[in-house]
């Protein structure tokens, strides 16, 4: 299904499937310049000195943000109209 601001909603990643974005939004559906949001996970453990696991943060927004509600009642619209593009993830050494 198609969302409100161009992108292609896929409804989830799974193994198999093409890379989703944030909120099941088809990153190649959402180039960075047409969208008013963009979203870069960062993913870092550098400074940390006793447990490691930082670094799985940004992936596990990702896969939460597939089940959270598109429509925000208090704003009356939703968001992704506005365009949310998800930017691929850097690889950081440290």
């Amino acid at each position: 299904m198609a969302d409100s601001g161009g992108g292609t909603r896929t409804g989830g990643a799974r193994p198999g499937r093409a890379r989703t974005g944030y909120f099941g939004i088809d990153p190649a559906g959402q180039a960075p310049e047409d969208c008013r949001y963009a979203l870069l996970g960062l993913p870092y453990d550098g400074t940390a000195s006793y447990v490691k696991g930082a670094a799985r943060g940004p992936a596990a927004i990702l896969r939460a943000s597939q089940q959270i509600e598109d429509f925000d009642e208090e704003l009356g619209f939703c968001p992704c109209e506005a365009g949310i593009a998800t930017l691929q993830e850097p690889t950081l050494e440290g």
